[in-house]
């Protein structure tokens, strides 16, 4: 997969949790984790190679858009937020996965289109690409625009006070995955790198049943 464009994106590398920590961790007596995904992912987190899958609470929509912090919170804010404080939250996930049937539809159909499923959502996104890697085609470009969907949604997500507040504080940790179905592992954003890396551990090796 091409490497993301460094200098992007700023993010405080403390922030971020291992992931093949999150992966060993064992179930909690309350959800713990908060999972951000897309419905054609199917049935999170059943699939991906966790042994705490009681620890989730999952949160899938369309294109799993984070809106941008406003004066006014959209019900998708409002929602997370009740689920932060209303649990012991340690962790936010959002995660995108490789064979993403709405981010394929994104770049097959032109964003204007009214065909283009989730079509308020890919736009800022398809943008972003449009304008940071402008000389990359095909598949290439459909792996950025997986990172790069699962970054932006992390950036809107730290501007909102119940997250940056815990952020800060340490009491809470983000994650931001592309899960491969192909190898079934997952990559996980390492804000020191700058990119996105293969999870190797015992934990992340394989899929639980």
């Amino acid at each position: 997969m091409k490497p993301l464009t460094r200098r992007i994106h700023y993010f405080d590398r403390h922030w971020f949790g291992s992931a093949s920590e999150l992966c060993r961790r064992e179930e909690t007596p309350t959800p713990s984790i908060i999972l951000i995904g897309c419905p054609d992912h199917g049935m999170l987190p059943h699939g991906l190679p966790v042994q705490n899958p009681m620890s989730f609470l999952v949160a899938q929509w369309l294109g799993f858009a984070i809106p941008p912090f406003t004066k006014r919170c959209s019900e998708t804010v409002e929602a997370l937020e009740e689920a932060v404080l209303g649990h012991e939250v340690t962790d936010f996930i959002v995660c995108s996965h490789t064979t993403c049937g709405i981010c394929q539809n994104w770049l097959a159909v032109p964003s204007n289109s009214k065909k283009a499923i989730g079509s308020e959502t890919m736009t800022p996104t398809l943008e972003f690409i449009d304008k940071h890697y402008d000389d990359v085609f095909d598949m290439e470009r459909f792996g950025l625009l997986l990172s790069e969907h699962v970054l932006l949604q992390l950036e809107s997500l730290i501007e909102y006070h119940f997250v940056r507040s815990r952020l800060n504080d340490g009491r809470l940790k983000l994650h931001g995955w592309v899960f491969d179905e192909g190898t079934r592992r997952i990559r996980a954003y390492d804000a020191l790198v700058g990119d996105f890396v293969s999870v190797e551990s015992d934990a992340c090796a394989s899929v639980t049943t």
